[in-house]
């Protein structure tokens, strides 16, 4: 019995270290790419897309008048209204990150980040994919569920797969999930090319 648990301590200690790791790891990277996105009435986040051009996308949600990225005036470009997706401009070059091209699974970790109760450095928060492309009704928009609800002032924030790659945005949560579209392909034109 004691060699089976010394086995099973020692699975432990080197896996659930070397998980956290990754997370905290990609979330220093990812942090890299986020902007605080502030109107006179809300806070909300958004992410690089293109370094050099300034593109950042976030939630038409977040979107009001004297729109605000990193305290640097900012303007919409491109408004996916039906999807609650922008593509916004500002003078903020920040680091590009990169759309993952293929569907995630159910029970794929992934992570989410974004200025969650409008603190001054974004936070992380992790899970799994409960449904990649999830459909309600008679609508033909995919949503793509996650099992950890998000934080007022992550809206627009990415949802990002272990890699780093962009899988979606954050856009509505509820007390035990969080919900974006099940695809940002329909934007590709915007980001920057590898």
């Amino acid at each position: 019995m004691k060699p089976l648990l010394a086995t099973l301590s020692l699975f432990l200690l080197l896996v659930f270290p070397l998980s956290a790791h990754d997370w905290g790891d990609q979330m220093r990277e990812i942090s890299k790419s986020l902007a605080r996105v502030e109107t006179p009435t809300s806070i909300c986040t958004a992410f690089s897309i293109h370094q050099s051009r300034g593109y950042l996308m976030t939630a038409i949600h977040c979107l009001g008048p004297l729109l605000m990225v990193n305290s640097k005036l900012a303007q919409p470009i491109a408004l996916f209204e039906q999807l609650d997706v922008a593509v916004i401009e500002a003078n903020v070059h920040l680091p590009a990150l990169s759309m993952r091209s293929s569907m995630t699974r159910a029970g794929d970790m992934v992570g989410g980040a974004g200025f969650g109760y409008g603190l001054k450095e974004p936070i992380f928060r992790g899970g799994y994919v409960s449904h990649p492309q999830a459909q309600w009704g008679d609508s033909v928009v995919r949503w793509f569920v996650f099992d950890a609800p998000f934080v007022e002032g992550m809206s627009g924030g990415p949802v990002f797969d272990r890699q780093g790659r962009v899988i979606t945005l954050i856009q509505r949560t509820d007390p035990k999930s969080g919900l974006g579209l099940s695809t940002l392909q329909f934007t590709r034109e915007f980001w920057e090319k590898p």
